[in-house]
C-alpha cells in the first residue's frame, strides 16, 4: 500500500503542476488535469485517511458557502445549467484543499516556484510576441485592438485581456513580495525578480485593461502596507502621478458617443440589473451559473447597450445567483482566511517563505479588487488560478516548518 500511496501522491503533485500550465491556454486540458488530480488524491486519501488539513475552523464558513451554492441549484429555473455551475464551483474549492494537502515540503515548493517562473516567462513572451506579430504562438489568437491609436492589446493564450491580467497580477505580486521582503537575496536573484516584475508590468500594460492595472496597484498597496515599505508605497504614488500626466486621454478614459466614460456608465447599469435579480431572489438566488439566462426577467434597466452582459461585478453576480447569505459566507471566509494567514505568516521562521506568503496574499487581494469590476470570478481559468494561489499562501506557511526540508537559508531561486 505504501508503494501505491507514493505513486498516487506523485500523480497528484505533477497533475497540479500541469494544471498551472494548462490553465494559461486550454480549458479542456485543465479539466482533464483536474479529473486526474482528484481521482489520484481520493485514492491517496483512501489509503492514508489523513484529513488533518480540514481541522481549521475557517473552513466551516467555506462549507456554509458551498451549502448555499447547492441550495441555489434546487431553487434554479435552469437545473442542469446550475448543476454544472455547482460542479465548477466545487472543483475550484476541491483543488484548493488538494493543493494544501499535497505541497508540504520545501523541496516540493521550491520545484513549484521554479516551474511558475518558467511558466510566467513563457506566457509573457507569448503575449509580447502577440503584440509585435499580431498572433500568439500557442493558440494563434489574434491580438485585439484598443483603438487605432493604441495599436494592439494582448491576451497571450487566454481568451480575454483581464484573464491574462489576472495571471500577471498574481505572479507579479508574488515576485514583488520576494523582492521587497526581508530575506537576504543574492544580487542575481534580485536582478531576476526585478526583470520579471518589469517585463510582467509591461505585459500588464499591453493588455490595456485598466481594471487590471488598478488591481495590480491595489495588490502592491496591500503589500506595501503589510511590509510598511515606504519605497513601495512612495513608488506607487510616483508611478500613478506619472501615468496620469503622461498617458494619452484615450487610455485613461473610454469615451462613448455622448463623451461620457463608457465603462463606468455601462457598469452602473449592469450592477443595477444584478441588484434587480437580488431583490427578486434575495435568499437563494436565481441559481448558480444562470445569471445570463435569468436577469432579463427582472431587469428594470432595459438598456440595449448592456444586453446579455455579465454583471461585471463578481460579488453582485454571485449574490444574484446564490443569494445574500451565500455571498455573505463567501466574503466572511475571505476575511477570516486573510486574517488567519497573515497571523500565521508572522510566525514563519524562514524570511523567504514569509515574503512569499505575503506576496501571494497581495496578489489574491488584487484579484479580489478586480472582481469588483470584471468577470474573472466567473471565468473557469481565473477562478481556478485564484483558488490555487489562495492555497499557495497556506502552503508557504506549512512548508516553512518542514522538519525534513533543505537548509532553512536556501531560497526558491538558489
Amino acid at each position: 500500500m505504501q508503494k501505491w500511496h507514493q505513486v498516487v501522491s506523485k500523480i497528484t503533485e505533477w497533475g497540479l503542476l500541469a494544471l498551472f500550465v494548462f490553465l494559461t491556454f486550454s480549458i479542456a486540458l485543465s479539466e482533464i488535469s483536474i479529473v486526474i488530480v482528484l481521482i489520484a488524491w481520493l485514492v491517496k486519501k483512501a489509503i492514508d485517511r489523513d484529513f488533518s488539513f480540514l481541522k481549521d475552523s475557517v473552513y466551516l464558513v467555506l462549507t456554509a458557502f458551498i451549502a448555499f451554492v447547492a441550495l441555489s441549484v434546487a431553487n434554479s429555473e435552469h437545473f442542469e445549467t446550475s448543476f454544472r455551475g455547482m460542479i465548477k464551483a466545487v472543483k475550484g474549492i476541491a483543488i484548493f484543499f488538494v493543493l494544501i494537502d499535497t505541497f508540504k515540503t520545501r523541496e516540493q515548493v521550491n520545484r513549484l516556484v521554479k516551474i511558475l517562473i518558467v511558466l510566467f516567462a513563457v506566457v509573457l513572451f507569448d503575449g509580447l510576441w502577440q503584440y509585435l506579430m499580431g498572433k500568439d504562438l500557442i493558440r494563434g489568437k489574434d491580438a485585439g485592438f484598443f483603438n487605432e491609436d493604441f495599436r494592439r492589446r494582448i491576451t497571450a493564450g487566454f481568451s480575454y485581456y483581464s484573464q491574462l491580467g489576472t495571471f500577471l497580477i498574481l505572479l507579479n505580486s508574488f515576485f514583488a513580495g520576494l523582492l521587497f521582503g526581508k530575506a537576504s537575496l543574492l544580487k542575481r536573484e534580485k536582478l531576476l525578480l526585478a526583470l520579471l516584475i518589469v517585463f510582467g508590468s509591461a505585459g500588464l500594460f499591453f493588455t490595456a485593461s485598466r481594471a487590471s492595472w488598478m488591481a495590480f496597484a491595489a495588490a502592491l498597496f496591500f503589500l506595501g502596507v503589510m511590509r510598511r515599505s515606504k519605497l513601495l508605497l512612495g513608488g506607487l504614488v510616483i508611478v500613478g502621478a506619472l501615468a496620469w500626466v503622461a498617458l494619452p486621454d484615450y487610455m485613461l478614459i473610454h469615451f462613448d458617443a455622448e463623451r461620457k466614460e463608457q465603462s463606468v456608465s455601462e457598469r452602473v447599469m449592469l450592477w443595477q440589473r444584478a441588484i434587480d435579480v437580488i431583490k427578486a431572489h434575495p435568499f437563494l438566488g436565481c441559481g448558480i451559473n444562470t445569471y445570463n439566462l435569468s436577469h432579463s426577467k427582472y431587469d428594470t434597466v432595459k438598456d440595449s447597450r448592456v444586453k446579455g452582459y455579465y454583471a461585471h461585478n463578481g460579488y453582485l453576480q454571485l449574490g444574484a445567483e446564490i443569494g445574500i447569505f451565500g455571498i455573505a459566507f463567501f466574503i466572511l471566509f475571505l476575511l477570516l482566511y486573510f486574517i488567519r494567514t497573515l497571523h500565521k505568516a508572522r510566525d514563519i521562521p524562514i524570511p523567504v517563505y514569509k515574503d512569499a506568503a505575503l506576496g501571494i496574499l497581495s496578489g489574491c487581494f488584487g484579484f479580489l479588487v478586480l472582481v469588483f469590476v470584471d468577470t474573472v470570478l466567473q471565468s473557469f481559468q481565473t477562478n481556478t488560478l485564484f483558488w490555487m494561489f489562495m492555497a499557495l499562501a497556506t502552503v508557504m506557511v506549512q512548508a516553512s516548518f518542514d522538519p525534513a526540508g533543505e537548509s532553512a537559508k536556501k531560497g526558491f531561486l538558489s
